[in-house]
């Protein structure tokens, strides 16, 4: 099955941002050693707990009831960053991997 970034107006990402509570605005793309995919900021959170996770992976679940052409599956979490120097800092996020149905 190959795994494809999604379009930040696809129908179906707009069923994920609602059942995860996201924006798609706060979407990015990236790509890793051997997959493609993309990731949600979560503003407000600093650090995921691992009930927060599995709460994230039935909602993901949830979306996946719903979608038309896509399936989602989380693909990792990050937790609220500041650089050393407290210059920048990085949103929570999680990322997840789109598959077409």
């Amino acid at each position: 099955m190959k795994i494809l970034t999604i379009p930040d107006t696809h129908p179906d990402l707009s069923i994920l941002c609602a059942k995860t509570g996201t924006l798609a605005d706060d979407m990015r793309g990236a790509c890793g050693r051997e997959t493609e995919y993309n990731y949600l900021k979560v503003y407000g959170k600093r650090d995921w707990t691992e009930q927060e996770i599995n709460a994230l992976k039935g909602a993901i679940e949830r979306a996946n009831l719903e979608t038309k052409e896509y399936r989602f599956e989380l693909a990792g979490t990050s937790d609220f960053e500041v650089e050393f120097d407290n210059d920048r800092t990085w949103p929570a996020s999680f990322s997840f991997k789109s598959y077409k149905k």
